[in-house]
């Protein structure tokens, strides 16, 4: 390695003895100043350069230098923190950036760091070594919980693990063809984006010539990268068996196709690991490092000072944000039910499972990260069972940002999450949503509960879902069904698991009627009217699916200031006051927005004491859809345009 370069003035002052950093108890940590990102940029020193190679991994292109810049003028730090979560390794944190850590990489003598923190490696072959990936295997089969190991619970059947499933297909890689398998065995799964390169899928007509001993070698080369790669990988770590939807599921067969996705998550949940494949754009991508000459082989490293090297770590969710496979709807569930997942993202690979993050790129990756109490590791932080709705919150925010090639998957490519949020908090759900609040039905990120809530609003904070539930809302839900039969949506009376009297599970044991605010008063509205319409003098549209029915307050407002890259807009009442702002469902995809309004805005719950949850609607014929989500002003209530604030029976598909 060439001689390092000499430190700025600003760099110099940094003290890189990684020994001397440990041994101080005083304060956690030290910081000192960089130069601004303009000088930094054209520095020669070695440690500017690690601080500008970590200011393009977290930002994913160069700061501007003009006013908007993410640095401007402005001085940069690196700090130093010696006890990270979970860790106790050392490393440098540069002000403004996330996801990213500089990290010390071994010496001359490896063997000196393997002992100690997690150091970094000075050289990534193109090649990943299969040997890492057996020893993260085997940390993770012979010391973790069942949280991680499914066979350590008590042993199922077949169609006790996979119910409904006669046969699962796999495809075996020492005799290469497919198999079908009446029995659970050891397999690999493969989450992966699709796009427009998987072009050979299993069919009736392809299904009996591939279960025959080296059919797959026929249409190897017709197969994308990803899943040649995937086979590769399996049968290099001395495995057999490995799941493919397109090769697995047969495509031209709804009702085989309709059986696999139901057990979806059970096939990824028990599978021995999971291949995560989040490089590139579509199933042509490939797995780099597990092929020669799949990815260049690199020193990441850089002298600081004689002795002393560092290079940039970025954590593993920081580089699946910025994915294609991060976007995708299907993937959610099967990368968030994996026990244990191997991630090829950005040339790099992580390993992941219930305790246990380790990158390649380490030397010593045996430390445990995440709690045994977490549902998982991913997205981000583990989700905490322990308060299921809540969690439930963050994990629909995350999915409902997704993109979906076919909507109506909306509900199958998230059952086997819902379902275990059904279980665990004792209530069922409708339209995939939990009863005591429907979100499926409606495109677009969405926010505690569409507005339903999470019992945290701003001043709400301490009343907890079931206070929330009971102070902050009026609404009583029903459905309706396409034969025209009305029934409540929470019906506990219909639940014999619910617990009535234990308030730690979630759901409404009464409904306080809606209280018009002073504003309100005098203007002859009542809201006593709560029961449903059974028959209408008019004609519902069939549907396919059951609406929601319910009354609650309606009025008439403007939007205003449309930001259409946002997707967001203010609200305007009749006295030209901004008074709230919403969040739109496909802006820039449907006509309604070009009018000039007043738009309909119905009230869903209080949101604080100066704030309502209110949704915007389009009416088709007697059914409303959800055009966007936001906040209301309630004073602004009274003052919305003629009819003025009415009490009103909405059907809601």
């Amino acid at each position: 390695m060439a001689t390092a370069e000499k430190l700025c003035k600003n760099c110099a002052k940094i003290e890189f003895d990684h020994g001397l950093l440990s041994t101080r108890d005083a304060d956690p940590a030290w910081q000192w100043n960089l130069a601004p990102w303009p000088r930094l940029k054209a520095s020669r020193c070695p440690f500017c350069k690690l601080v500008r190679r970590a200011v393009y991994e977290s930002q994913r292109f160069e700061p501007r230098s003009s006013n908007d810049d993410l640095f401007g003028k402005s001085q940069l730090t690196a700090r130093w923190m010696r006890n990270e979560v979970h860790d106790n390794r050392g490393s440098f944190m540069i002000g403004g950036l996330w996801g990213q850590k500089i990290c010390f990489a071994a010496k001359s003598n490896p063997r000196e760091a393997t002992s100690g923190p997690r150091y970094l490696r000075r050289r990534l072959s193109s090649k990943f070594d299969v040997g890492l990936l057996a020893t993260w295997l085997s940390v993770c089969a012979t010391k973790h919980s069942a949280g991680c190991n499914i066979s350590a619970s008590v042993p199922v059947s077949f169609g006790q693990a996979l119910p409904g499933l006669e046969v699962l297909r796999v495809i075996d890689v020492e005799r290469d063809c497919l198999v079908e398998k009446r029995e659970m065995c050891q397999y690999v799964a493969l989450s992966y984006v699709w796009g427009a390169a998987v072009k050979v899928r299993l069919t009736k007509a392809i299904l009996p010539p591939l279960l025959d001993a080296g059919q797959l070698k026929k249409i190897h080369r017709e197969l994308p990268r990803t899943i040649r790669d995937a086979i590769a990988l399996v049968r290099s770590a001395g495995l057999r068996y490995l799941w493919v939807d397109a090769l697995c599921l047969v495509q031209d067969d709804k009702d085989d196709v309709a059986a696999g996705v139901a057990v979806m998550d059970q096939i990824y949940e028990r599978s021995w690991f999971a291949i995560i494949a989040a490089h590139g754009h579509d199933a042509d991508a490939g797995l780099p490092g597990v092929r020669e000459g799949s990815r260049e082989e690199c020193e990441p490293c850089v002298e600081v000072k004689p002795g002393v090297l560092l290079g940039v770590r970025t954590r593993l969710n920081w580089l699946l944000k910025q994915s294609l496979y991060s976007q995708r709807g299907w993937t959610f569930q099967e990368s968030l039910l994996s026990r244990r997942s191997l991630y090829f993202i950005d040339s790099q690979i992580f390993f992941r499972c219930r305790r246990l993050e380790c990158s390649e790129a380490c030397l010593d990756s045996s430390v445990s990260m995440f709690e045994d109490n977490m549902f998982t590791a991913h997205p981000g932080p583990p989700i905490s069972m322990d308060l299921p709705l809540a969690a439930l919150d963050d994990v629909l925010k995350e999915y409902t940002g997704r993109v979906l090639t076919n909507q109506d998957d909306a509900i199958s490519a998230m059952a086997g999450i819902l379902r275990r949020f059904s279980e665990k908090a004792k209530c069922g759900f409708f339209r995939e949503c939990p009863r005591p609040y429907s979100w499926a039905g409606w495109i677009g990120r969405l926010c505690a509960f569409c507005g339903f809530g999470s019992g945290k609003g701003r001043d709400n904070s301490s009343l907890g879902h079931n206070g929330w539930l009971s102070k902050s809302t009026w609404i009583i839900w029903y459905k309706r069904s396409p034969s025209g039969v009305v029934n409540l949506v929470w019906d506990p009376a219909a639940n014999e698991s619910f617990p009535m009297h234990d308030l730690s599970f979630v759901g409404y044991r009464k409904r306080e009627p809606f209280r018009s605010p002073t504003a309100l008063s005098g203007m002859g509205i009542s809201a006593a009217r709560t029961t449903p319409t059974e028959r209408f003098d008019y004609e519902i549209p069939v549907h396919t699916y059951p609406l929601l029915q319910f009354w609650t307050l309606a009025v008439r407002l403007k939007i205003d200031t449309i930001h259409p890259f946002l997707t967001t807009a203010g609200l305007v009442d009749a006295t030209g006051a901004d008074c709230g702002h919403l969040d739109l469902d496909g802006f820039g995809e449907m006509p309604f927005y070009n009018s000039k309004g007043p738009f309909e805005i119905i009230l869903l719950s209080r949101f604080d004491d100066e704030n309502y949850t209110v949704m915007l609607l389009e009416w088709n014929g007697h059914v409303a859809e959800r055009r966007g989500i936001g906040e209301l002003e309630i004073k602004a209530v009274a003052n919305g345009f003629p009819p003025g604030p009415v009490w009103k029976e909405i059907l809601l598909g």
